[in-house]
């Protein structure tokens, strides 16, 4: 386990997946920057699979609660909530204007850290503040410690909450309110990615005029994702309204009822083209045809690539490199990338190892010349042959490992 020094070196994304929690608080406390952010520097992000880098962003995103120490406001009572979601549903005339948002929570210090009640406390105000904004959690918060303590594939009980075949396992309520009270934090954060990929290709190619070069790279982003299916994170509220219409606010609206109605939704309802000015359950309804929207193209897209998908996964078994048990999703796991590191760099000192050996059998030779050696010809003879076979091993072992790993690692890069 790596230590944590006043003075943090640039470490790498292995190292800060093999911190604790508590570890991982304390690293981003040293890192924290003058506008309350955090400024962290590791190599090796880019060649994260999706799934191990939304793993590491989840972590690095309760941490940054954590180690903010933010105390946040007290329950609210679930019975009025739930009475007034009835009657919300109930009524829609009766909802009051939609307001600005005020920030519930309050910065204090903490006495004594305790990283299950802050995360417990988190979660449950998190919870009541997506009701309070008219969202719909994944499970009841009467759950949460079950689902704190359940294994990660334990998806049954909590999927009876959100629909067959939709349960998001990954995703806490604080996501899920995150995204419902700041939907563009996560194309602000992917732009920031892309800032640090572009600022470390500059040093690598040494190129000049930063801001220039940057929107280059972003145009040439934009047309890969979109060739890939994929909409541009940069795209504002106001241009996805317009941009799904395709022909104004009118047919955005046409569109949303028609998507809906497909999802077995068809109760009617009228958007504002201002969002401001409507109610909080036009506001939901106009948010679940937006979640729908992703939903459906996340499908085509699945659809789209999954010929590509199986040629590759195909390639990958034809190899005959995969081991009994190993899957498909198995080898996109944290775990499986740190096993094939670890059995490449045993590989690799193994190799050292027989090759410092098979110098030490030469060296007795050497000698033998001059008569200083302490072993019989036959003695030499045998550690030579016994060296070379085991070198001759140890360096096949470490190509095929090497080649496992590249063609695993191919396998994942490109799909």
């Amino acid at each position: 386990m790596p230590s944590i020094e006043p003075t943090t070196p640039k470490l790498s994304i292995r190292d800060i997946f093999s911190f604790s929690d508590t570890e991982l608080v304390q690293y981003m406390k040293q890192k924290r920057s003058a506008n309350s952010g955090f400024n962290l520097e590791f190599d090796s992000w880019e060649n994260l699979a999706k799934e191990q880098c939304d793993k590491l962003t989840e972590r690095l995103k309760v941490g940054a609660l954590q180690a903010n120490n933010e105390t946040l406001s007290r329950p609210v009572d679930l019975d009025t909530v739930a009475a007034r979601l009835h009657e919300i549903s109930g009524n829609q005339d009766t909802l009051p204007p939609v307001t600005s948002r005020s920030p519930r929570y309050k910065r204090s210090p903490t006495p004594i850290y305790n990283e299950v009640a802050e995360t417990k406390t988190s979660e449950t105000i998190a919870y009541h503040d997506l009701i309070k904004d008219g969202g719909r959690p994944l499970y009841p918060i009467s759950l949460q410690e079950e689902k704190d303590n359940r294994e990660y594939n334990e998806e049954e009980k909590f999927a009876t909450f959100v629909g067959e075949g939709e349960h998001k396992d990954a995703e806490s309520t604080a996501n899920e309110w995150a995204k419902w009270e700041h939907p563009g934090i996560t194309e602000s954060q992917y732009l920031k990615s892309l800032r640090v990929q572009f600022e470390k290709r500059q040093d690598e190619n040494c190129t000049d005029n930063e801001e220039e070069g940057f929107s280059a790279f972003l145009e040439e982003r934009k047309r890969r994702n979109l060739e890939a299916g994929y909409i541009w994170p940069g795209m504002a509220e106001d241009e996805y309204r317009q941009d799904h219409g395709r022909g104004g606010f009118p047919e955005y609206i046409a569109e949303a009822k028609r998507h809906l109605a497909k999802h077995g939704f068809t109760r009617s309802f009228q958007l504002d083209e201002d969002p401001a000015r409507q109610d909080k359950l036009t506001t939901w309804i106009e948010y679940l045809n937006f979640e729908y929207s992703y939903h459906d193209r996340y499908k085509r897209s699945i659809k789209r690539l999954r010929p590509k998908y199986n040629e590759a996964w195909k390639k990958l078994v034809d190899s005959e490199v995969l081991r009994p048990g190993e899957t498909d999703e198995t080898v996109y796991t944290i775990e499986s990338a740190f096993q094939r590191a670890s059995e490449r760099e045993q590989a690799e000192k193994a190799v050292a190892s027989t090759e410092a050996a098979a110098k030490a059998a030469l060296s007795e030779t050497e000698k033998a010349k001059i008569g200083r050696s302490r072993f019989t010809k036959q003695e030499r003879t045998r550690r030579l042959t016994a060296t070379h076979f085991r070198l001759v091993t140890a360096k096949e072992m470490l190509k095929t490992t090497k080649r496992r790993s590249n063609l695993i690692t191919e396998f994942i890069q490109g799909t």
